[in-house]
């Protein structure tokens, strides 16, 4: 038995002539194409092109309004578009939304309320002050470190002619940060002095 060789009985059409576009399945449903509709997604384009501009409108929904976006926009009511484009303005978005996206915020409860980010409080002025005075203070540590003035408890490195190349790098290393560990306490201890005064 061929494709299109079904029994007649069952009431289907044989594959070839299903898919012929000759006919119209959806003749016995009233057609959206009215010219009411068609106005209605011709503004709904416009809307997005003054939004968006008409690259990316293009881009997304086509040069021009088509047919599909007649139909799409026929399932709304004027409410519902009107709940989809003031969620489409809260997202604040740089493209236009997909007929996806567009379809949920058109048929959600409420449309998503704008973001809110706000601004992280400044600090606390004692915090900036101290701020600042660590910054003053490593900055003179560090100096004197550099003229060779040792704060308490900084040993400078010695190397040992004995050590491999690999073991003086990694006994460097550990010196660095056992020393930066020490000007760090050296440089705190001041600054609780400093704040103490």
């Amino acid at each position: 038995m061929g494709q299109d060789s079904q029994p007649a009985a069952s009431g289907l059409k044989p594959i070839s002539q299903a898919t012929d576009n000759s006919t119209d399945w959806t003749s016995n449903q009233s057609s959206p194409l009215t010219s009411a509709n068609r106005d209605r997604a011709a503004k709904f384009y416009g809307f997005l092109v003054r939004e968006f501009g008409p690259d990316k409108v293009a881009s997304v929904y086509g040069e021009t309004v088509s047919d599909d976006l007649v139909v799409f926009l026929a399932d709304f009511t004027d409410a519902q578009l009107r709940q989809g484009l003031q969620a489409m303005r809260n997202e604040g978005d740089e493209w236009p939304p997909n007929v996806a996206k567009f379809r949920r915020w058109c048929t959600k409860a409420e449309p998503p309320k704008p973001q809110y980010f706000p601004k992280a409080l400044p600090p606390p002025q004692a915090e900036v002050d101290r701020k600042k005075l660590v910054n003053v203070i490593g900055a003179r540590v560090f100096g004197e470190v550099a003229e060779g003035k040792l704060p308490p408890g900084y040993q400078p490195y010695e190397d040992d002619p004995n050590d491999s190349p690999s073991l003086r790098v990694a006994k460097k290393q550990a010196h660095a940060r056992n020393m930066g560990a020490v000007v760090q306490a050296y440089i705190e201890a001041e600054v609780a002095r400093e704040l103490a005064a």
